[in-house]
């Protein structure tokens, strides 16, 4: 209940909890539900009592539908194929990125990442198959390959509510969204490593393997300090969220706001003509462009940026 309360994601634990009591007792029928019964419905109190929290929260309307403008997800106006083959492309960069994090970047909003429209291209088609392995595994190895089951199965249900397949979410993607799947594939990995270790008979190429995975893993380490320095502050994720993204109206609009907030009128300007101009229909980033307008003094520049920003669908 805590889990979801931090995060909706945390409803996965449900099943992989589920596919922990399978391998646990090989199946799962009546007399199973009724010797875990009392930790089964505990969980299913916890969730019920969230989504009823939630539905008071935010109403019906809220509680059933995404609200979201095309800026933070393409996906929400778009058919299903279209939003489907574009998630199976990010599932793709979410994957190589997990094991080549270069380049990693906070927004892939409207339009970074253009909406692709058919299945027959080569990351859709790679995503396709990540998911289908994993699906497979899942299934295959549930009471012989415990642990290769269990990560496919962290992978699969932690990915799904994120994955804009069967409903649209509030963005089209994130590589923060893909912490909890890459838990699943951590341990695969972790797997195939211990596989090779104990299949390898000298043990000085163990040791070699074993120092070349120290070696990996501190890389790692020092690529993921670096990108957290770029969260530190909101001045330099705006700036690092414009430079990995630059085709993002949301990522320049919110570099304009920085500029705007320090003072440099004429670079928020620029940077929030450019944001308009790929897309004027961003409420936040045309009102700022008025809130620029309005402290160099072009007043009739600055209403008219205000009753275009109200003229949206998500006015702000």
């Amino acid at each position: 209940f805590l889990s979801i309360g931090s995060k909706e994601t945390g409803i996965v634990l449900f099943p992989v909890l589920m596919i922990l009591l399978y391998q646990k007792e090989n199946k799962i029928n009546l007399e199973i539900i009724k010797k875990y019964f009392k930790e089964i419905s505990a969980i299913i109190i916890g969730i019920g009592f969230y989504f009823f929290l939630r539905f008071f929260s935010l109403g019906i309307t809220s509680f059933l539908n995404v609200k979201t403008s095309l800026i933070e997800n393409p996906l929400l106006y778009t058919d299903t194929l279209s939003r489907i083959a574009t998630s199976f492309k990010i599932l793709w960069m979410y994957f190589y990125k997990t094991f080549w994090p270069v380049n990693l970047c906070s927004d892939y909003s409207y339009n970074q990442i253009p909406v692709i429209h058919n299945l027959f291209n080569l990351q859709t088609i790679l995503g396709l198959l990540i998911m289908a392995v994993s699906v497979f595994f899942m299934f295959k190895y549930l009471k012989n390959k415990k642990i290769l089951a269990l990560g496919s199965g962290i992978f699969l249900f932690s990915f799904l509510p994120v994955s804009n397949m069967f409903f649209p979410t509030g963005t089209i993607a994130g590589e923060r969204l893909f912490f909890f799947p890459s838990l699943g594939i951590s341990i695969i990995f972790a797997l195939v490593v211990y596989t090779i270790l104990i299949s390898i008979e000298k043990k000085k190429s163990q040791i070699i393997l074993l120092i070349f995975i120290t070696l990996l893993l501190g890389t790692y380490g020092i690529l993921s300090l670096k990108r957290e320095s770029v969260w530190l502050t909101e001045k330099s994720l705006f700036i690092s969220g414009a430079e990995c993204a630059p085709n993002s109206v949301l990522s320049r609009s919110n570099l304009g706001a920085m500029y705007l907030i320090n003072g440099n009128l004429d670079k928020a300007e620029e940077e929030l003509k450019i944001s308009m101009e790929m897309k004027p229909i961003y409420s936040k980033g045309i009102n700022n462009l008025g809130l620029v307008y309005f402290r160099k003094g072009e007043y009739e520049k600055a209403k008219e940026m205000y009753y275009l920003a109200l003229k949206q669908d998500f006015p702000y």
